[in-house]
């Protein structure tokens, strides 16, 4: 295997891996959405076999533990690789295309919808601690104004605000003639602030709940929560850095993500997700100081090993992860409805918790292709999702004829 050490990276290099594994974490939301109906709390549709095992429990915490996380900080890389390829007011218009438009038309689309089903669908349990949540007695998930789109909301006020620093960089430079260079320890001082950071505002909002809770909340409304925006703006920003600096040693510092993945990805899940899990809900709950740590451990080693595990697997180019990269983006957005429609028809059905969710994933994500391909990819919704793309001429080679003749 090649040591990322003495990897570079070309500025105009498509990074097949990074393009993997932002599809993987829009895929994941999916499946932790999907297991609501079977961890017994919280889901708005209940499964009777719910209550049967803690399995979904742990699986839905350990991906919420990462997935976000981790898509921040692939945003900030590549929002900083599209400032460097195309100018600024480029990745303004770029990103206000990819992520803005799709916001807005998901608020009169897709939330509305979305909301009805919950309200239709949901148990009688569910409803009255929604009702209740309203004066701010419980906590519920999946609320506020933007739904499962709360993530496009923060990208568009963390991208301003990229697009800001970049002009008063700009403006520096023409009134003093600093270009912006940093000398090579001040990334080692960049990191360290962030990770810091992290941890601080894990603590901060396990202080301000209730219950206990792994991970971030949602954010609820329009101004966001400072501690969940500080949070994520800390990915963002490492993106940012991971793309837009060199190590000390005048490598990319994006070489360098991942090395040593083999042994960190083990140590997250097998030591680093069960303390950080036992640290916040267990008999051995600790101070909070303690259990944000944890779960800010358990976050960075798990993007680190599984930022690792794609690279080794997933750097070079394959057309049908390409497919499935270029897929997920639609899959994410429109997964709800379905996803509730799905999980309202199995919950009384007599097979157990795991074939059901198995099954609403396969069937979901089956069927979101299917409109992806015959009404996305190659129409205006596709060319603001993903850009503009050729729909491929029928091959008309001798070789293809005579193989279909022939049958």
């Amino acid at each position: 295997m090649m040591d990322r050490e003495n990897e570079t990276v070309s500025p105009t290099q498509r990074l097949h891996d990074f393009d993997a594994l932002r599809a993987a974490a829009m895929l994941l939301g999916i499946t932790l959405h999907a297991c609501s109906a079977y961890r017994g709390a919280n889901g708005p549709v209940r499964d009777v076999s719910s209550d049967k095992t803690a399995l979904f429990d742990e699986f839905f915490h350990a991906g919420h533990g990462f997935r976000m996380q981790l898509f921040f900080i692939l945003s900030g890389f590549f929002t900083a690789m599209l400032h460097q390829r195309r100018g600024c007011g480029a990745m303004v218009k770029q990103r206000a295309i990819r992520i803005l438009v799709p916001l807005v038309v998901g608020i009169f689309t897709i939330v509305p919808v979305t909301r009805w089903l919950r309200i239709r669908l949901g148990s009688e349990d569910w409803i009255e601690r929604r009702n209740v949540a309203v004066d701010g007695s419980i906590e519920i998930p999946w609320s506020g104004p933007f739904e499962h789109l709360w993530f496009l909301w923060f990208l568009t006020i963390f991208v301003a605000g990229y697009g800001l620093l970049v002009a008063v960089r700009l403006l520096v430079r023409s009134l003093t003639g600093w270009r912006g260079e940093l000398p090579p320890w001040s990334v080692n001082v960049a990191m360290g602030v962030l990770l810091v950071t992290t941890w601080g505002c894990q603590y901060l909002m396990l202080s301000s709940r209730k219950n206990p809770y792994f991970g971030a909340p949602a954010p609820l409304s329009v101004i966001p929560d400072a501690r969940i925006a500080a949070y994520y703006a800390a990915f963002f920003c490492f993106g940012i850095v991971m793309h837009s600096v060199q190590t000390s040693t005048g490598r990319p510092f994006v070489g360098t993500t991942g090395n040593r993945w083999m042994y960190v990805l083990p140590f997250s899940i097998l030591i680093a997700f069960p303390l950080a899990l036992d640290a916040t809900y267990g008999e051995h709950r600790t101070a909070l100081l303690v259990a944000a740590f944890l779960q800010a451990v358990y976050t960075w080693s798990m993007i680190y090993g599984v930022a690792g595990l794609f690279r080794r697997w997933m750097r070079k180019d394959n057309r049908r992860i390409r497919y499935v990269s270029d897929s997920a983006y639609w899959l994410y957005l429109m997964h709800p409805p379905l996803v509730l429609l799905g999980q309202s028809t199995m919950k009384d059905w007599p097979l157990s918790a795991s074939v059901k969710f198995i099954g609403l994933n396969l069937v979901v994500m089956a069927l979101l292709i299917v409109s992806y391909q015959l009404f996305v990819r190659y129409t205006p919704i596709g060319w603001t999702l993903n850009g503009r793309r050729t729909r491929p001429l029928p091959d008309t080679s001798i070789r293809t004829r005579l193989k279909a003749t022939l049958g």
